[in-house]
């Protein structure tokens, strides 16, 4: 009779988790599945960001909840107990940091995804989904140690005097990561935007990074320019406030031409090219210049 309450007192805890996977894995390719084709059918992006973002945590849940059950109905040391819940607590509060991070950065990528018009720029640049993710991941770290019973002001106050040496030793990379804050926040250059740098650099924004700009040249070169850089120099933005562009063209004739002879053909020209060079970008899936309108201002100079 003992020895078949031992089994069953084994049991239960091995059920117990073994209830949790399985209800997990059934939630993840089934039920899951299913919702999200439901929502697929209303064509609203944030239901589909909501199963991506949980996609492979619901089965973690599932398990830490089987193993929460076994602890309830098994015998354990009262420290040991504390111990295994206090590690469960902070398992599932690291996997919900890690959703919300993915729902926060998602959805402003889905916020900012109709605002970039050129070929592999990204809508959302990697230093402000880099500072999303480190705020998200930094609260849920305190959050974390809070419940294993962390005090937490102590570690800020460290965190701040310790700060002030590392600002010191990273002045460089501290400025470029203020600067691209300064250009981001500022909105003079966004990711699509055509610059030209006083220094003669110019392409199209493709990302703003931590330390740096990246920049596409016409011929597909990348030129990465430290963010300190741009702020401090005199550079053009030919995609602000407009994305509309304005060509000078100046197109030399003779004094004996017919003008109009010569507008006429000058136009019909200058149709030609800027349907060729549109046709070629989308060819070549090159910069998407084919949303913005290109202006041919003529020049006529008698010779």
């Amino acid at each position: 009779m003992n020895k078949l309450l031992t089994i069953v007192k084994l049991l239960v805890p091995v059920a117990s988790i073994l209830a949790g996977f399985i209800v997990g894995s059934v939630l993840e390719r089934r039920v899951l599945a299913k919702l999200h084709a439901i929502a697929n059918k209303n064509g609203w992006e944030g239901y589909e960001i909501l199963f991506k973002s949980i996609r492979g945590l619901t089965l973690l849940w599932c398990i830490i909840g089987g193993i929460f059950g076994a602890t309830l109905s098994f015998p354990i040391n009262q420290g040991l107990l504390i111990t295994i819940h206090k590690t469960l607590l902070a398992t599932l509060l690291g996997s919900a940091t890690i959703v919300m991070a993915r729902l926060a950065v998602k959805f402003i990528k889905l916020y900012y995804s109709n605002t970039v018009e050129v070929e592999g720029a990204s809508p959302l640049t990697s230093l402000l989904e880099n500072l999303t993710k480190f705020a998200i991941y930094s609260i849920g770290f305190l959050i974390i140690l809070q419940s294993f019973g962390v005090g937490i002001t102590p570690l800020l106050t460290a965190l701040g005097v310790g700060g002030i040496s590392i600002g010191l030793a990273l002045q460089n990379t501290l400025s470029n990561i203020f600067s691209g804050l300064n250009i981001i926040t500022s909105k003079k250059v966004r990711p699509g935007d055509y610059i030209q740098l006083y220094t003669g650099e110019e392409g199209y924004v493709i990302d703003v990074a931590w330390r740096y700009t990246i920049v596409r040249e016409i011929p597909d070169n990348f030129i990465v320019i430290f963010n300190a850089k741009i702020v401090s120099s005199t550079f053009k933005n030919y995609s602000f406030p407009d994305r509309e562009m304005l060509v000078l063209v100046t197109v030399g004739v003779s004094y004996d031409s017919d003008l109009e002879t010569v507008e006429a053909v000058t136009l019909e020209v200058a149709s030609e090219i800027m349907n060729e060079v549109l046709v070629g970008y989308r060819n070549i899936n090159h910069l998407c210049a084919t949303k913005n309108l290109i202006i041919l201002a003529l020049t006529v100079q008698f010779t």
